[in-house]
């Protein structure tokens, strides 16, 4: 019966090329190191049965014909009859009961009971059931073919030697160790058969005794068969680790024992015959994987077609290698490989037409998987291309001899292929900034980009434009902020271009004068384009002009007035964002003057009947206006148009004309008690080279409440320590020039806020922390060190806080005085 402890080391044997028929598995050698589960084992064996094993010749037609000899009722070949139990029998032994299951021979007396161990990697006997059968599955012998002609012994890939020579005698039970070397290197073998003939009735084998430690790879022998056409009994040998692909040296030997089974048996060779059945089978140690990076890529563009070496499979293969010989097929119309980069340890052969590369490396033994062989191929043409392997080679010798590379032995058998990798090859896309969409295009398909979201189209068309290899195509519009570019029109390098063209708004006119307008750029407005016109005054009129974008008042700039009265307005460009109104209104040209302030009523010539008409003026634009003030002895008189201080000449001040646009004026005509001043103006320091003067001002009779000094229109600062407002000069001027020039610029003015104070609290550089940096930067004034621009109010007010001890010029005392403060602040003025 079918015993599934077996079924492994069967599994083993069938793999490695030992037909069904002919080699019925020693499961005891080749179960040892089986792992796997039993179960699956048996579905193997039984799938290899069925499958067959044509390398040895056997048909399924005889497996058919034959049944296992654990218990069925065929005959073994040789034996000449049948046990009604299922037992065999050896035609040569006449003995009644199977003592050496599994080799098919018995004794004539029986000396060994059969306990052949599984797992030995043997030939042996299982344990013999009830009926004298063993328990190894035993796969009846087939038609093989019968003998190989003989060969001379140079040839013979395994030579056989004995223990004993032919001239000593052997009696029962003596034994002879029968050694089987190998006589020529094998490479990348998978498996072989080699059987040893042997006479049965004058020897046995000798259960467990399958050496082979030293031939380099495990061994397993069969259990005893018969050739079907000789009638011959034989062993057969073959590597029980089948799943490898290994080499062998020659000179690598395995050995099994036989005992005689009589007495006085000489010239022992002649009972022994080995041979090997078929040929050494090879298989692939190596695989090679194919791939291409990237797989989408564009004429013009290189791709990397990157090969790497793994094993045949993942119990199968070879850890390292040390050359290989690779051939590929590529697609010539659209790619050309760039071997450039290719250094002295490859050798590289390419053919334009045919579409091949080969390529050739030797070197270091490489661990597979640490590297990869990178072609890069430059993309010459659009569309789908092909590399494909046709030939791979790759082997692990190490260096000859004379310490040169072996390279690839040209027995290695081919690795595993791969299949083919596609590229696909598309153009280069150049898009607009903003527009997305894929950088290339793909063969055979229409290419698609979407617009940038949020785009203006309420001010803007946008016109989308699209040229194929430098010709302009027509493309789709989706309707939903996509394009499609067809794919019959894709014939070059895309490039997407948008341009936007501002819409345009209409122009009206209104007022009554809009006779006098012209429209400069038509009656169409450009969005966010500047919009000019033009309107010709009557010199006897105000104009006043005014316009509307989107029903929205919008700025107009002014231009100048030309000799014959036309000016230019221009509406801003970002103002220009809908349909625009202008407005164009004209006057007869009068200006009303209106005074106002504290000395109002010293105006001359106000004549108004009340006090909302006396204060104003309707004077003509065509003429300078020119009005007086009875500036009274003891007042200080300021006449202002805004902030503008106007200089009069004996209380006479005049308004030019082109002042008078029709828009009212107001005069502020303030005045205040003059106020006596005593002015004292002295050296300071120098910046820059340059003599700063300070100027140290004294009221005599004290300012008007809510009035302060100013030099100029600037205020000037106070100085509570001093008791006396002060201000810094640059002049080359005298000191008696300096003040004169004073006298007339420091002028008294309203407060607006608060009058500024100089403090002399430490805090010189005006960080508001009195500490040694303030004492630093006075001693950098004094020394120079700084730059100082006394226009500047924040400069103006650190050279006038440094001067520390009050003395009037700013030197290394005031640093010292800094010092003090820092030092003793109890004694420092609270800011």
């Amino acid at each position: 019966m079918w015993n599934k402890k077996y079924a492994p080391a069967l599994a083993i044997l069938l793999a490695a090329g030992l037909t069904a028929g002919s080699l019925p598995v020693d499961v005891a050698a080749a179960n040892a190191e089986q792992t796997e589960d039993v179960g699956a084992q048996e579905e193997k064996a039984k799938s290899t049965i069925e499958e067959g094993a044509g390398a040895t010749g056997d048909s399924s037609k005889d497996k058919e014909e034959s049944k296992s000899a654990d218990g069925g009722d065929t005959k073994t070949a040789g034996t000449g009859k049948e046990d009604g139990k299922g037992s065999d029998k050896d035609a040569g032994t006449n003995q009644g009961d199977n003592s050496d299951a599994g080799t098919g021979t018995g004794k004539t007396e029986s000396k060994e009971t059969g306990t052949g161990d599984a797992g030995t990697g043997e030939a042996g006997a299982g344990e013999s059931d009830e009926n004298g059968s063993d328990n190894t599955t035993i796969v009846p012998p087939q038609e093989d073919g019968g003998e190989g002609a003989p060969v001379e012994e140079s040839e013979e890939p395994f030579l056989v030697s004995y223990s004993v020579d032919d001239n000593e005698t052997l009696n029962e039970d003596d034994s002879v160790k029968i050694t089987i070397t190998l006589n020529r290197n094998i490479r990348f073998c998978r498996t072989f058969q080699y059987r040893l003939y042997v006479d049965t009735d004058k020897f046995t084998y000798k259960n467990r005794s399958l050496d082979d430690k030293n031939f380099g790879r495990s061994m397993a022998i069969t259990s005893l068969q018969t050739d079907k056409n000789t009638g011959k009994k034989y062993y057969a040998f073959a590597p029980g680790n089948a799943e490898q692909v290994l080499d062998t040296s020659k000179g690598a030997s395995f050995s099994v024992t036989f005992t005689a089974r009589q007495n006085g048996l000489e010239n022992i060779s002649q009972y022994f015959e080995g041979t090997q059945y078929g040929e050494f089978t090879k298989n692939a140690a190596y695989a090679v994987t194919l791939e291409a990076d990237p797989t989408k890529t564009a004429v013009g563009d290189e791709v990397q077609v990157k090969t790497a070496i793994d094993k045949a499979s993942s119990g199968v293969g070879r850890e390292q290698y040390s050359a290989y010989e690779m051939t590929y097929l590529y697609d010539v119309e659209k790619l050309s490989p760039v071997l450039d980069g290719f250094g002295g340890s490859y050798e590289t052969e390419s053919d334009a037409e045919t579409g091949t590369l080969t390529i050739r490396w030797k070197g270091e033994r490489t661990t597979i998987g640490d590297d990869t062989i990178a072609v890069p191929f430059k993309i010459i043409k659009a569309g789908t291309a092909s590399v494909e392997l046709t030939h791979a080679k790759i082997d692990d010798r190490n260096k000859l001899e004379d310490e040169s590379y072996a390279g690839v032995d040209p027995e290695a058998p081919e690795a595993i292929l791969p299949e083919a990798v596609k590229i696909k090859i598309g153009y280069h896309v150049t898009k607009q900034e903003g527009y997305t969409g894929n950088d290339k295009t793909e063969p055979g398909k229409d290419y698609k980009f979407t617009e940038p979201a949020g785009l203006d189209k309420e001010h803007y068309t946008y016109k989308v434009t699209v040229t194929s290899g430098g010709t302009e195509i027509e493309i789709k519009d989706n309707g939903d902020g996509t394009y499609s570019v067809p794919a019959d029109l894709i014939t070059g390098e895309l490039v997407i271009n948008s341009t936007a063209v501002p819409k345009q708004y209409d122009v009206k006119v209104s007022g009554n004068g809009s006779g006098d307008v012209t429209l400069s750029t038509g009656d169409k407005a450009t969005y966010l384009l500047e919009y000019n016109f033009k309107v010709k005054e009557d010199t006897d009129y105000t104009y006043t002009v005014t316009a509307k974008a989107e029903e929205k008042d919008v700025p107009l700039s002014k231009g100048e007035k030309a000799e014959d009265g036309t000016v230019t307005y221009t509406i801003a460009a970002d103002k220009v964002t809908g349909n625009i109104e202008i407005n164009v209104d004209k006057q007869v040209k009068t200006t009303n003057i209106t005074f106002a302030g504290t000395g109002r009523d010293d105006v001359k010539g106000l004549t108004g009947e009340d006090e909302t008409t006396k204060y104003i003026k309707t004077v003509p634009n065509n003429a300078d206006f020119v009005f007086s003030v009875d500036e009274k002895d003891g007042y200080l008189y300021t006449v202002k148009i805004g902030d503008e201080v106007l200089k009069g000449e004996n209380g006479t001040y005049t308004l030019a004309k082109d002042r008078l646009t029709g828009t009212g004026i107001t005069v502020m005509v303030d005045k205040a008690q003059k106020v006596d001043l005593d002015i004292t103006v002295t050296p300071y320091m120098k910046v820059n080279e340059k003599q700063i003067f300070r100027l140290t001002v004294k009221e005599t009779n004290g300012l008007p409440e809510g009035q302060t000094l100013a030099y100029g229109t600037t205020p000037m600062y106070w100085s509570e320590r001093d008791r006396a407002y002060t201000w810094l000069l640059c002049s080359e001027k005298s000191v008696d020039a300096i003040k004169e020039e004073a006298k007339a610029q420091i002028i008294q003015v309203e407060v607006t806020d608060t009058k500024p104070v100089i403090t002399y609290d430490g805090d010189v550089n005006g960080t508001s922390l009195t500490d040694v940096n303030d004492a630093q930067f006075v001693y950098g004034i004094y020394n120079m060190d700084f730059t100082m621009d006394i226009t500047k109010p924040e400069d103006m007010q650190k050279l006038l806080r440094a001067d520390m001890n009050g003395d009037g010029v700013i030197d290394i005392k005031d640093a010292a005085a800094v010092i003090n403060k820092v030092m003793n602040p109890e004694t420092a003025d609270k800011k």
